[in-house]
Formats: structure tokens, sequence, C-alpha cells
């Protein structure tokens, strides 16, 4: 629609802050009201998976790399 001389993977990330400042800005001014009941009768037992410090380190690594080689022309 607009011709802008940035890099498209640049405006992904303008748009994904532009997202988030919509969604707080939404939920802010319009807060959630309905009452919640917790049921203490379903127990499920929460347990840290052994693997989840490595494999989110690995994620955010791949996720900048994948950046940087889209982000260079």
């Amino acid at each position: 629609m607009y011709k802008v001389d940035i890099h498209f993977v640049h405006i992904w990330g303008i748009e994904f802050e532009l997202n988030v400042m919509v969604m707080f800005s939404v939920s802010f001014f319009y807060p959630n009201h309905k009452a919640t009941i917790e049921e203490r009768d379903d127990y499920v037992e929460m347990k840290q998976w052994k693997y989840t410090k490595p494999m989110a380190i690995i994620l955010c690594i791949i996720t900048v790399v994948i950046y940087v080689l889209l982000g260079t022309n």
C-alpha cells in the first residue's frame, strides 16, 4: 500500500509492538469483570519439564539468528 525503505522483517517487529500496545490498551480500558470460580477438586501436578531452560535458550538463539539473516542484504 505504502512504499517504505526498510526491510520487511523490521516491519514485522513494528507490527508486533503495535499489536502488543493495542492488546494492552484494550485490556486496560475494558477489563474482564466476570468472577472466576476456582474448583479445588481438580488437581494437576505442575512440574517443570527438565528441558525447559535449554529449549528456551535455543529458541531465543534461533529467533535472533533468523532475524539477523533475514535482516541483512
